[in-house]
């Protein structure tokens, strides 16, 4: 058992949220149901579904990336947002969240994770968040280890060099990533918007596109791994996938 505070403290510090003010994300404690924490679980958005599976298995804190409060979204508490917070209140799970920080984190971020469990060693950080390396492997076999260490489906634009000697790695929505990555090079993402097909044939870029959700599993499980290392309260992954 830790204080809350103490393990809110600790996470702001060690996520480096002062880092991301440009985040639409409201990262942080976003809900205070409790003051201590016996069992943390861990999901990748703020949900019913989750909530309820986080609360079967005895959990008082839930620690997400996608929260329940954004720069663009209605503050008001009604609707959906306050089935959700009279759901956490009246069942003491507070809610914390940690968007782009769990993304870009060096050590336990999505991207950094996502390659080490494809076999490589994180090597640059691009714009904040990418974290990139370099492979000399084929683009078969980088498939190959996209599908068996993030999982099905995986959707391939073989629009670059058959070699990958430059692969780049956002999970999530990162289209964008189009825009800068080096011409032939490879780049991994969770999902892929239709605007970015032609800026990624232009560029002649491989596109691997993983799942937003699966590809954003893997921060708050190591995350996770951490907080049990260091506080010695249990926890646990709730999967509910979307299938997006």
């Amino acid at each position: 058992m830790t204080g809350l505070q103490e393990m809110v403290d600790w996470l702001n510090s060690y996520m480096k949220l002062g880092d991301f003010i440009e985040d639409k994300s409201l990262n942080g404690l976003q809900v205070e149901a409790g003051t201590e924490v016996t069992k943390v679980a861990l999901a990748v958005d703020a949900s019913m579904e989750a909530f309820r599976k986080a609360k079967h298995e005895g959990a008082d804190l839930i620690l997400v990336h996608h929260g329940m409060y954004w720069s663009h979204v209605d503050p008001l508490i009604r609707g959906a947002t306050s089935d959700r917070v009279r759901y956490l209140m009246e069942n003491k799970l507070s809610l914390y969240c940690a968007h782009l920080p769990l993304d870009a984190h060096s050590q336990v971020g999505n991207n950094v994770e996502i390659l080490k469990a494809m076999g490589f060693k994180p090597k640059h950080k691009v714009n904040k968040i990418i974290w990139t390396c370099q492979p000399k492997r084929e683009l078969e076999n980088i498939v190959e280890r996209v599908k068996k260490a993030v999982g099905e489906p995986v959707k391939v634009l073989e629009f670059g060099d058959k070699t990958v000697n430059e692969l780049w790695v956002c999970s999530g929505q990162a289209t964008d990533m189009v825009l800068s990555a080096p011409k032939g090079a490879t780049v991994i993402l969770g999902e892929f918007a239709h605007y970015g097909y032609h800026y990624a044939k232009e560029r002649q870029l491989n596109v691997i596109e993983a799942g937003h959700y699966n590809t954003e599993r893997f921060g708050v499980i190591a995350l996770g791994n951490l907080i049990q290392q260091k506080f010695k309260v249990p926890t646990f992954f709730v999967d509910a996938p979307t299938g997006i």
